[in-house]
């Protein structure tokens, strides 16, 4: 009778951690992780006399947006901002009230969210029927990975869009994989909406994901999933006014003059700038240095980079990611010559550290900008360090 119960109560638990109990456990860990981390550096920003806002000389733009979105809560006219998370911010406040400790709050969430979909994505490609509290089921490995991210956890604790751009970033590839896996027109919708939302505050990252989902579509030869996703990718930018396929948008932003005076003039100053110009006029020395500029946005800095404590905290967290490179790097030949869907974390994830690595010059701002492409290649690692009882999502949908 025992053992009978001890069967049933094995069950259970293996049911509840398969659905909503996975969800509530990862999400408990990654707010409660970041929580804390809120409290923390709060305070110290408050008693070392930055106000509750970003704790360090260099600056950001939260003090930005705190003032844009008090405007907003306000009704008063303001001028374009940059992007769409001040009028956000806004609706906040309206909501909360002007508090700059909730609003961060709100972002700690949406860093736990993002580790939620991170999971559960996780789970979709790999799905685990082994022992449900394993530590070699895929969707806990990605638990670990992105509730203890460092810079993923403190940056969801500040006044900044990349909790946001996280979050609905890894939406975006769960939905999409949800999709190939079950095609219809409420998903494509799904994903659709999703691809508008993060383009207002991010446009590339949006760019990054449809050339990821449209290349191995085209490759492992679904046309009419293909056919899907390139109506929608021409309709969406279309739609909001940046042209088919966001070519309003790109053209000017490809141009290799303004690109490199972007670089130079946005992304290469600072101490922590790596000083590498990519010039144009010379096409060798450009693929070469974008080359370099790559390989640091993917796993920098390296020890010759390091010119503060800052960037030394920075390399701390990239020796993580040279020992999951060991699981991901065979991936990129699986993208070669036998690409399945469980790749397109991966190949999301180079295709975005590409297009990052043409404008930022500068090891600081590259551990915002990479925090969905550790993101997505944790996700793959997790799927490749994964056990015996976990089964790889079929390239062919169903």
């Amino acid at each position: 009778m025992k053992s009978l119960h001890a069967l049933q109560a094995s069950q259970e638990r293996s049911k509840f951690l398969s659905g909503f109990g996975l969800v509530v456990f990862w999400f408990a860990i990654a707010f409660w992780i970041r929580f804390v981390v809120l409290l923390a550096v709060h305070l110290y920003s408050v008693n070392t006399g930055f106000e509750g806002f970003y704790p360090l000389v260099s600056g950001h733009d939260d003090r930005y947006y705190y003032a844009v979105a008090l405007s907003v809560a306000e009704g008063r006219k303001i001028d374009a901002p940059p992007n769409a998370y001040p009028f956000f911010l806004g609706f906040v406040f309206r909501v909360l009230g002007p508090s700059l400790l909730l609003a961060k709050a709100v972002n700690a969430l949406f860093g736990a969210l993002g580790v939620v979909l991170g999971v559960l994505l996780a789970e979709r490609l790999c799905p685990w029927h082994g022992y449900p509290w394993s530590l070699r089921r895929p969707a806990h490995l990605a638990g670990i990975f992105l509730s203890f991210y460092p810079s993923a956890v403190f940056y969801s604790t500040q006044l900044l869009k990349d909790g946001a751009i996280w979050a609905l970033g890894l939406a975006l590839l769960y939905w999409g994989i949800v999709f190939l896996q079950k095609p219809s027109a409420r998903w494509l919708l799904v994903v659709a909406v999703a691809s508008s939302l993060l383009w207002f505050l991010r446009p590339y990252t949006v760019i990054a994901f449809w050339i990821a989902l449209v290349l191995p579509l085209a490759v492992l030869r679904h046309p009419r999933l293909l056919i899907g996703f390139v109506v929608v990718a021409i309709a969406v930018p279309w739609a909001m006014g940046f042209g088919p396929l966001g070519l309003g948008y790109l053209g000017p932003l490809l141009n290799p003059e303004r690109l490199s005076q972007f670089r130079e003039q946005v992304y290469g100053v600072g101490g922590s700038s790596l000083g590498l110009v990519l010039d144009p006029a010379r096409p060798l020395a450009f693929a070469l240095g974008w080359m370099y500029s790559f390989v640091t946005v993917l796993l920098g800095p390296f020890p010759w980079q390091i010119n503060s404590l800052l960037e030394a905290v920075a390399l701390g967290e990239a020796l993580v990611m040279w020992l999951l490179a060991i699981f991901w790097l065979p991936g990129v030949m699986r993208l070669l010559y036998r690409p399945s869907f469980a790749e397109i974390p991966l190949f999301f994830g180079l295709v975005l550290a590409g297009g990052v690595a043409l404008f930022s010059d500068n090891i600081g701002a590259n551990t915002r900008l990479r925090l969905l492409i550790w993101a997505s290649l944790m996700v793959y690692a997790a799927l490749r360090i994964g056990g015996r009882h976990a089964h790889s999502l079929s390239h062919h949908p169903r």
